[in-house]
């Protein structure tokens, strides 16, 4: 079901906005529209990977060890 949705806009960004939309051969609404749908998108695969990233982080722990250095010795001088 789609919903109608109010914008204000500046009077110059809507004007650029929609010469760039005549350029593009597209609506204002179908252009929003585009935009919003991609960034819900992305945030959706960013937050995907964020979570195979956690999960496998679970699955194999890191472990760190004492250090057996010192900084004198990685900085031989």
């Amino acid at each position: 079901m789609k919903r109608n949705l109010t914008l204000s806009l500046d009077e110059r960004l809507l004007h650029m906005a929609r010469i760039v939309c005549q350029k593009r051969n597209t609506t204002l609404t179908q252009f929003i529209r585009d935009q919003l749908e991609n960034m819900v998108y992305r945030d959706e695969e960013y937050q995907n990977g964020m979570n195979r990233i956690v999960a496998l982080m679970k699955k194999r722990p890191i472990r760190v060890e004492p250090k057996t250095w010192t900084r004198d010795e990685l900085h031989e001088r």
